[in-house]
Parts: C-alpha cells; structure tokens; sequence
C-alpha cells in the first residue's frame, strides 16, 4: 500500500546524499513530500522520481534565528508544524531528519496522528561543540563552554522525552545505534548505512594526475575528497607531507572554511608542486578522480564522541575506487578494516601518517584488490535497500 510520508530537512538537498538516496528508494513505492531550506525546487526535482514532491522554504539567519540556533535550537524550525499544518495535507508518516527537525516533526505526528520515523544522522548533541571556535581563550572560551554545555542538556532533554513516541530509529552504524538504546527508550532501532550506489561506483575512466600535472611516472598519489573543514585531520595530513619524499603528491578535492587556509599553507611552505586543489565535483564524476589515485586518506579528529563513533562516508567511496585507504583508527574503521585488508590504519600524527603512506604505497596494489573487491561487494547501497523498505511496514 503506498504510503504518504512528509519528510523534513534542516537544509538544501543538492549534497546530502543519504536523504537523496532513501528518497530514491523509498519513493518507488510510496509518496513522498520533502520539506526542506533554501533549496532550488526547479533544479532538486530532477533527482527524484514522479513520487516525489518539493517544497522548499527560504530561512534566514537573522540575529533571532542565530540566537535560538545557539540556545534552545531545537525550536528553530518550528515553522515546519504550521507550514505543513497550513497545506492541510495529510500523512501517514513524518520522517525527521536529524534533531533540529525532531521537534516540529513530533507536533506534526501528533496532529495528524501519523507514525513519526527519526534519522539520526550523526549524536546531534555531541557535534555542538563543532560550532564554536575551538582555540578561543579567556572569558569567550568560558562562555562558549556554557553555551555548548546548555544546548547538549537542552537536546537531549527534547530528544530523550520524544524517543518513546519514536515507531522506528535509524541511524548509520552499530556505534550509534548502541549509543542511544543506552540513554533512550527505542521501540525499533535499525542501522542504514551511508553507502555508495552499486550502479554508480563502476570507474570507467582516470583522472591521469600525471600527465595533468606534469608529474613522472613513479609519482605516487594519496587523494584527499570531501569538505575542508574542521575535525577532518587536514593539518596534520598536510604537515605529513613535508615529511614524506619529494615523488609522494596529495591531492584535494572539495571545498570548504579551511580552504584558503590550507591554500597559503602550500604557499607558504613551496608545496604548491606537490599539494594540488580540485574545487568540488558533480557526484556522477567523482570515481573517475578517485580512481586516478594510488591511496585514499580518510582522518578524523575525534574531538567529541559524535566524531569518535562516526563511519566516514569516504572511506566507502574509496573502497568503490578500489584504492587502499589510510584512515584514522577509530571504533568503526577497524570494523571495515579487521574485515577486509583494505589499507591501514593509524594515528592523527604526521610522523605515523607518514610512515603508514609509505607502507601502503610500498605494498604492490595488486595485495589488496581482492580485499577491495569483497569489500566492494558487500558496502553499497543496494545492501540497504530491503531493510530500508522494511521501515514502512506496519
């Protein structure tokens, strides 16, 4: 029986690759009407299927929104119960996206006596300290801790009390999901993990850095996807470079707050022969420069237990490329990694960064295709999809 489900997103649509994915499944099947922020409906809508329907709304960040978003954030789109109230439509599910919209998506169930499903994408709770600057001294250092103390207890707290109405908890590996049956009360708790589509990590082609940059033929490549941002280990990777020999060649795909940082640092230490930026790809094309690598480098800082637990999409990324992949030794890498002999990993320092890229490098690629392969098989998308339709079951 198809299904009504409204779905709601605390933000665009275009990079979020989860939700696009589980709207794309579940959408073969049922009606889904996305809720979402300051997207572009015209150019969103051809993601998705004739099930699929889009409503964006445009949320700026006056100095009220940014007071509540670094307060009681939970309330910060709370517009979502009356703009959906208002539509006078009716649902049979409303699905949250991660805590900000749990709240709204709670008051919305209740109104319209629907089953409420929540993705969590990540411990929202833990990640606040994110959003504060890390380094800050004095009398703001004290200030930001109470801030950041005050939103944790104020998250937890909605969260904790809206659980028991909660028909069925996802989120994206076993860490998380143990993580809060411990502190909440889970009715059902499933693990749908953030992977590539089978169908899309075929690489046809390779980027050849090589001939690009000029580089010789006994160049060896570590790649670098994804944000450049904060708690991703960036400068300790690029710090490891100077340590590494002259022939060892980084490059980085994607953009983000630490880019021109990041950028003066090539500069500033002549690396810019051997450090190259790429700004983002379209996802379609993405495979075809990780493959051009020799090594994938995926590095977390786990400065906060959200990051501590966390499944780095990339890593999956790079095992569809079928490169080895250096990666910090967190709880769920060494799940992925003492399964399947994909690389190795090792310390957020530069010395062990290093040293663990000349190992990797110095192995013949061919020891780890067969590891990649099974690995390949078993990470994707299409592994997910049963038990991803099996949330709508009664």
């Amino acid at each position: 029986m198809m299904k009504k489900i409204a779905m709601l997103l605390n933000g665009p649509i275009q990079n979020d690759y989860r939700v696009i994915k589980i709207i794309e499944t579940l959408s073969q099947h049922h009606s889904i009407h996305l809720f979402y922020i300051n997207g572009n409906p015209n150019k969103d809508i051809q993601l998705f299927n004739q099930h699929v329907k889009l409503t964006s709304i445009t949320h700026h960040a006056t100095m009220w929104v940014k007071f509540i978003r670094h307060t009681w954030f939970c309330y910060e789109f709370s517009f979502f119960e009356k703009y959906i109230k208002e539509s006078q439509q009716h649902f049979d599910i409303v699905w949250a996206n991660d805590l900000p919209t749990l709240k709204p998506a709670f008051k919305l169930s209740l109104a319209l006596k629907s089953k409420l499903i929540y993705d969590s994408h990540e411990i929202y709770t833990e990640t606040i300290n994110q959003f504060f600057p890390r380094h800050s001294k004095g009398l703001k250092k004290y200030i930001f801790q109470c801030m950041i103390s005050f939103m944790r207890k104020h998250g937890a707290r909605v969260e904790h009390k809206i659980f028991p109405s909660i028909a069925v908890f996802l989120t994206v590996n076993e860490s998380l999901l143990n993580y809060f049956k411990e502190r909440n009360k889970v009715r059902r708790g499933l693990v749908i993990m953030n992977l590539p589509k089978q169908m899309q990590s075929e690489v046809l082609n390779r980027i050849n850095f090589k001939e690009k940059y000029e580089w010789g033929p006994l160049t060896r490549i570590t790649i670098y996807q994804g944000q450049l941002n904060e708690g991703r280990g960036l400068a300790v990777l690029f710090e490891s470079f100077k340590l590494l020999p002259s022939d060892y060649r980084l490059v980085v795909v994607g953009n983000g707050s630490l880019g021109k940082e990041l950028n003066d640092w090539t500069i500033h230490n002549n690396m810019r022969e051997r450090i190259k930026f790429i700004d983002t790809v379209p996802l379609n094309e993405l495979s075809t420069y990780t493959a051009g690598a020799d090594i994938g480098i995926n590095l977390l800082e786990t400065f906060n237990l959200s990051k501590e637990y966390a499944s780095p999409n990339k890593l999956f990324e790079y095992i569809h490329a079928e490169i080895p992949v250096v990666a910090t030794d967190t709880i769920e890498n060494q799940r992925v990694f003492n399964s399947f002999h994909i690389g190795k990993l090792t310390r957020n320092h530069p010395n062990d960064i290093a040293a663990t890229i000349i190992e990797v490098a110095n192995k013949k690629k061919s020891s780890f295709e067969v590891a990649l392969a099974q690995a390949k098989s078993h990470y994707h998308w299409e592994n997910q999809v049963e038990l991803l339709n099996s949330v709508l079951d009664e």
